[in-house]
């Protein structure tokens, strides 16, 4: 069952190529945000600032990013904020997307690039807003129990051994919290349900499907592997590509430093458009893989 719906899956990505851009308009948008952003608060000047740092070992460095905090801090929560609201409303309009199109793809309609319904659309918010507070109560809940065991406000390995035991519990939480929701955009999509329903949904199938939901996680999980594999290989040969001559310019010809340098940048250039080519297939055929699946189980 799973070599077919992983085959596909593959099958469904090699005629519907177009399912890689909304991955990539995510990106490209998260990229300009952090750069217009970043600009607003002034991390440029910063930067700039730590490069005529000399030397690195020094706390230098250190002391300079405090001082550009204490001097910046009101600027740095406006960007943080601007960066949290901006990406959660329009990073969620390029996923939704994502799902609407694969389940276009499912159910044999016109794959094109569009924007999911308006219902789809505010039920993916509510999803990920509902996820987002759990996650942030998990998070406060271990920063509290953090503070509370610090004595005297001294962090001592005494103080980590209380945090241990409240540290694992959230995990175990987290993760059942995952494992149950995993299907919850399945659910939004192909039962048109709103984002309540789509949770307890998902919940319910999951519990339906345990040793099925365990199965789709550990392809997941060995998809992912294998993706971090493939992306480490492409560095190395880039790497070679590009940095031999880097190396044998400056080693030969000491006045090519303009060269060498625009050939470092080049390189980092290309594989920061190779690691969002390959997220953005692997975001497709994760997708795919998983509504298939719900889709074809959820009848059993």
């Amino acid at each position: 069952m799973y070599s077919s719906q992983i085959k596909y899956a593959f099958q469904s990505f090699r005629k519907h190529k177009v399912l890689v851009w909304p991955s990539l308009f995510e990106a490209i948008f998260g990229i300009v945000l952090i750069g217009l952003l970043s600009y607003f608060a002034g991390v440029w000047d910063l930067v700039e600032q730590l490069l005529q740092i000399t030397d690195p070992t020094s706390y230098a460095q250190f002391l300079a990013v405090l001082d550009f905090i204490s001097d910046h801090w009101v600027r740095l929560v406006i960007a943080f904020s601007l960066f949290f609201v901006f990406n959660f409303i329009i990073g969620t309009k390029f996923q939704a997307m994502r799902y609407s199109m694969v389940k276009n793809v499912l159910h044999n309609k016109p794959v094109r690039l569009a924007f999911a319904s308006w219902h789809e659309y505010v039920q993916f918010i509510g999803i990920r807003f509902i996820l987002w507070v759990i996650n942030a109560l998990f998070i406060g809940v271990l920063i509290l129990s953090f503070l509370t065991a610090l004595d005297n406000g001294t962090l001592t390995p005494i103080t980590l051994l209380k945090v241990l035991p409240i540290s694992l519990i959230i995990g175990i939480l987290w993760l059942v919290v995952s494992f149950f929701t995993l299907f919850r955009f399945a659910s939004l999509f192909l039962d048109d349900k709103n984002c309540i329903d789509s949770i307890r949904t998902s919940m319910r199938y999951v519990n339906r499907n345990r040793i099925n939901t365990l199965f789709v996680i550990i392809i997941l999980i060995a998809g992912t592997a294998l993706l971090s594999l493939v992306s480490s290989a492409v560095q190395q040969i880039l790497q070679l590509i590009f940095m031999l001559p880097v190396v044998l310019l400056t080693s030969f010809f000491p006045s090519a430093e303009t060269t060498a340098l625009w050939l470092v940048i080049l390189f980092f250039v290309v594989i920061l458009i190779v690691q969002l080519f390959l997220g953005a297939i692997f975001e497709a055929l994760k997708i795919l893989f998983v509504l298939k699946n719900y889709e074809e189980t959820k009848k059993d």
